[in-house]
């Protein structure tokens, strides 16, 4: 199932951003996330428990996913792309007019997964991370 985030679910997303990120959001960075009129973050539950997480920003026609991620058990079950479907369709209905994203140019799998849905990648920042570029993908609606 899939649901709107709130404060009580801070605690299980930071368990599953220090599983998936090197530079992992605090608490309060998730908090500050949810508590932004702009910010919003959806989770996906399986049997009671949250497995899945994505933040994103929407503002001015625009939005953008900050980070997405599953816990390290659960990867590879569906979870993130139908957390990007429930995504795109909900900014859709909101008449958001395109979606950005930015990955390591090194994470293949998170590529695929975008792609996969209709993601372009428009841009490159080089040694963005240090040693790896950072690609930069839009969605158009």
């Amino acid at each position: 199932m899939i649901r709107n985030a709130g404060i009580g679910d801070i605690k299980k997303i930071g368990g599953i951003e220090k599983e998936n990120f090197h530079d992992a959001w605090s608490g309060e960075m998730i908090r500050g996330t949810l508590e932004n009129p702009s910010g919003e973050a959806f989770v996906f539950e399986e049997d009671g428990r949250v497995v899945s997480y994505v933040c994103l920003l929407a503002a001015c026609g625009e939005a953008e996913i900050l980070r997405i991620g599953t816990e390290g058990k659960n990867k590879r079950k569906g979870y993130a792309g139908a957390l990007v479907e429930y995504t795109l369709k909900s900014l859709k209905k909101r008449g958001i007019d395109s979606l950005f994203l930015e990955v390591r140019s090194d994470n293949l799998p998170a590529k695929k997964l975008y792609e996969k849905y209709g993601f372009q990648k428009i841009a490159v920042r080089k040694k963005y991370y240090g040693d790896t570029d950072a690609e930069i993908y839009k969605y158009v609606f």
